[in-house]
């Protein structure tokens, strides 16, 4: 666990090294469409970057909540932005190979981790206006940071 914990902390602690980055998404995705079948339906914490600021992203999210639709959050990620960060990390050390089984249990573990890392750095978030965790697709994300 201290491995997975490390890894975890050394993707956050690079992310927020860049001062444009305004919201941190961190989302459960198992990748279902992969050739390689080790990695099928191995889950991953995806953890990914918005430079928009808080207010775009809470408008974002309202409307899709509203709408039902994900897409309204994932179409600020600016995937062709020079500061867009994604970082991907195997889950296998704690869901697999329970997955699909004891996700709430596994969940609680990554969002203690996140949440750590913030308490533990508070300063070099200063920047960061909001920080979230969630499973891919679905719309109901924990809060980690939001200022």
């Amino acid at each position: 666990m201290e491995t997975l914990k490390k890894k975890i902390t050394e993707h956050i602690l690079k992310i927020v090294s860049n001062k444009t980055i305004k919201i941190i998404v961190c989302d459960i995705n198992a990748y279902t469409d992969l050739a390689s079948e080790k990695y099928n339906n191995v889950p991953h914490l995806d953890i990914s970057t918005i430079i928009k600021n808080g207010n775009e992203f809470d408008i974002a999210l309202k409307t899709a909540i509203d709408q039902d639709e994900f897409e309204y959050i994932s179409d600020l990620y600016g995937f062709e932005d020079d500061e867009y960060i994604e970082e991907e990390i195997a889950l296998d050390l704690i869901y697999f190979p329970d997955w699909p089984n004891n996700i709430d249990d596994n969940d609680a573990i990554i969002i203690s981790i996140l949440k750590e890392i913030v308490d533990k750095n508070t300063n070099l978030f200063n920047h960061i206006e909001r920080f979230y965790f969630h499973h891919f697709g679905e719309l109901d994300l924990v809060t980690i940071l939001k200022k």
